[in-house]
């Protein structure tokens, strides 16, 4: 049933561009939902001033996307302008021959170069082998480096549980010990109207990522990565961390205090966003983007952000950044109307469009000009923008070659995610983490092996950084090999 109705939403879709003649129609496809309003007003906006170029828009869920997008291309008619998404990486895209440099639809090379130009060269917004191959542009940059997932806290409910310092204001936890302690308390203030912490365990891979792989554990030293080998001392995927086993125990432990607010085993991102913006959880984790999604949900909703808690007695340790810009819009091949597509590119970076999206709390711009205080709708957004200027080092980077290989890993089932959501329902014990580490290492060698005779030339070493420090808070300098 759901192949044949595919068709039938990319014919309504196709069909709708082709409405009147002698304006080019040019589709634009993203799943964004936290800042789909705005795109939809600047999109009217663009249309209301180009009178021979008209945007259509279409925003598509992630795994919706990408079927959307196989199905565009085979048919022969995918959309101009796209995001790339899930397997359909940017290199991916490139490889298949999907899509067409940028420096291909712009008017003139003088031009081009310009629109470079806005683009801090400090940040390092293109680099070959992420968003350029053989020198030339296929993606930009759209959001700043960001520190990553953070702890945010409702103050109200806060208030109500005597969490709070001398001057009455709320204090989050800085350890995990306080962490359990604090949803302890805030769940027995509730007497069940709320709980003391928010977790969307029917998506358990963004559910564990963002509340214990790249938060809890990630802050007190350990490094996860789903792609590439986690282990950066032997280039191997790695799980017998301490640390993240403890994590996942803290969890438990959560769980078993009655802490976590009911539901979680059927709870999604979105409903669990709405369940702490209506106060019904003192706590959740996420990134910048649930920023706006509890605004739209409670105006006046109470919050604060946090750093993650780290284990008690340990430093806390710092995230990096990854260099490069991709991730944001392509061009899909072939590009019949180059100039209209080109209007459609300069906008969508444009200091316009980008200083509009932060005032509405879509995120933080790669524009650094654009991030002052006074242009952020809420307090935390401020605050996360200051936090990765401040704390954000640059980390090993595998060489671009290298990170080619994960086109050819296979997914590995039961994967991070689901193993660690199998521990923390008690369905399985610890050692599902040594047998997940075992076929995580078995689909990478194999990934390796079909990738060199595909002519790659990478060795293990590419994945090895025996001089770097996790926990050393600043930047990774690589010793000559």
């Amino acid at each position: 049933m759901i192949n044949k109705i595919w068709p039938r939403i990319l014919i309504l879709i196709v069909a709708v561009t082709t409405l009147g003649a002698g304006r080019v129609k040019v589709r634009v496809w993203d799943h964004h939902i936290h800042d789909k309003p705005y795109r939809i007003k600047m999109f009217k906006k663009f249309n209301r001033e180009h009178p021979d170029v008209k945007i259509e828009y279409t925003s598509l869920g992630s795994g919706m996307m990408v079927q959307m997008l196989n199905l565009a291309f085979k048919t022969g008619d995918p959309p101009e302008v796209f995001k790339p998404q899930g397997e359909l990486t940017l290199i991916k895209l490139m490889d298949l021959g999907w899509i067409v440099p940028l420096d291909d639809i712009a008017p003139d090379p003088a031009t081009f170069k310009a629109w470079k130009a806005r683009f801090p060269a400090e940040l390092k917004p293109f680099v070959e082998g992420l968003n350029m191959f053989n020198g030339k542009v296929y993606s930009f940059p759209v959001g700043a480096p960001l520190y990553g997932n953070l702890l945010f806290y409702n103050k109200k409910l806060f208030r109500e549980a005597g969490i709070v310092d001398e001057n009455g204001e709320p204090t989050p936890p800085t350890t995990w010990s306080e962490f359990r302690e604090y949803a302890k308390r805030i769940t027995q203030a509730g007497k069940g109207r709320y709980y003391g912490v928010a977790l969307m365990a029917k998506q358990p891979g963004a559910a564990f990522d963002m509340s214990l792989l790249s938060t809890l554990a990630k802050a007190s030293g350990y490094y996860h990565s789903s792609t590439f080998p986690n282990n950066l001392k032997t280039g191997r995927f790695d799980y017998s961390s301490p640390i993240l086993r403890k994590a996942i125990q803290l969890w438990i432990d959560i769980k078993n205090d009655g802490s976590i607010l009911p539901g979680y085993a059927s709870m999604d991102d979105e409903t669990a966003r709405i369940a702490f913006a209506m106060n019904r959880a003192g706590m959740i984790f996420g990134g910048f983007w649930v920023v706006a999604g509890f605004l739209a949900i409670n105006p006046n909703c109470d919050f604060d952000v946090a750093l993650p808690p780290v284990m008690d007695g340990v430093k806390r340790v710092h995230p990096w950044r990854d260099i490069g810009g991709g991730g944001s819009y392509v061009v899909a091949k072939p590009c019949k109307h180059p100039d209209a597509v080109w209007k459609v590119i300069d906008f969508l970076s444009s200091y316009e469009f980008r200083e509009g999206w932060v005032k509405y709390g879509g995120g933080i711009s790669f524009y650094p000009q654009i991030n002052k205080p006074e242009n952020f709708p809420h307090p935390t957004l401020a605050k996360i923008a200051q936090w990765s200027q401040k704390y954000l080092r640059l980390g090993p980077i595998i060489r671009p070659e290298a990170r080619r290989v994960a086109d050819y890993m296979e997914p590995v089932h039961p994967d991070i995610g689901n193993t660690i959501l199998g521990i923390f329902l008690g369905k399985v014990g610890f050692e599902a983490l040594d047998d997940l580490e075992r076929r995580m290492n078995a689909a990478f060698d194999r990934a390796m092996e079909k990738a060199r005779k595909d002519g790659l030339h990478i060795t293990r070493e590419d994945f090895i950084f025996p001089d770097f420090d996790i926990t050393k808070n600043e930047d990774y300098v690589p010793q000559k090999r």
